[in-house]
């Protein structure tokens, strides 16, 4: 696949409810990329017409656009599935990814050419990160700290300074150094260690703004060679920070503060 052509008005990823089909083509030609939500943004009694009115826009849009489907394992995921497996749609996000099982369950249901973005929001998932991102399917990885809050009987997210307190810390730099170690590219802020982890433009992107990160994300998944680069560097991380460029930079540190050499 070559980078494709998005039509984009600004770098954003926009969800869309897929019970408002009166709404889809203005996500579409809003965003870089737009979401359409079987899950989440849909009740549950207008499961069935959002199946048909995404089934129909994405049969007949020549935007690139990804859909949230319900969980695999429930008779509406299957049903999501089972209404978009004939369509040209080659990119599935998924939601409260636990395990690899699950992904099996939904490559066996569409049965054709298929790559998914997971996305992990219960401790379960967490835990099974090396596993779930070691599928060859798996071409992205998001998250979700307010559902893991939820599942871990967290009060909060934040402190009261806006600051993820240290369980999301700890989520959202474990999905990143797991992504890594299984060559999943990364696209992330540069936010304090995450800039030691990710080598810009090699092994993923560090954005500067929400902007720029948006932008990032949508480049990266609409392009295989670009993705396939960072995927291969990644796999070769280890190689590219060596323990003397490590100590060159803490003896650089320690310079800057005054300390002397031994």
């Amino acid at each position: 696949m070559t980078e494709r052509e998005t039509g984009a008005l600004g770098p954003a990823l926009l969800f869309c409810p897929g019970e408002r089909p009166e709404r889809f083509e203005k996500a579409a030609n809003a965003a870089d990329m737009a979401v359409l939500d079987l899950e989440d943004g849909t009740a549950a009694a207008n499961k069935e017409a959002a199946r048909a009115h995404v089934r129909n826009f994405v049969s007949r849009t020549s935007r690139d656009v990804l859909v949230r489907i319900n969980h695999p394992t429930s008779h509406v995921g299957l049903a999501d599935i089972e209404a978009l497996r004939s369509t040209s749609l080659r990119r599935l996000l998924l939601s409260k990814t636990e395990s690899p099982e699950e992904i099996a369950t939904v490559l066996s249901a569409w049965g054709g050419d298929l790559r998914l973005i997971v996305t992990i929001e219960t401790a379960t998932g967490l835990t099974a990160l090396p596993f779930i991102l070691s599928h060859p399917c798996v071409e992205g990885v998001s998250w979700g700290p307010y559902d893991l809050a939820a599942d871990i009987g967290a009060r909060s997210v934040r402190d009261a300074s806006g600051q993820l307190r240290s369980p999301f810390r700890y989520a959202r730099d474990r999905l990143l150094i797991e992504a890594a170690a299984c060559g999943v590219p990364a696209v992330t802020m540069g936010i304090g260690a995450l800039r030691e982890r990710v080598v810009h433009d090699r092994t993923g992107w560090i954005a500067g703004s929400v902007a720029d990160m948006g932008a990032a994300l949508v480049r990266v998944l609409g392009d295989d060679a670009l993705w396939l680069r960072y995927h291969r560097a990644s796999l070769e991380h280890p190689d590219l920070v060596s323990w003397e460029q490590r100590g060159a930079e803490w003896e650089a540190y320690l310079e800057a503060l005054g300390a002397p050499r031994r």
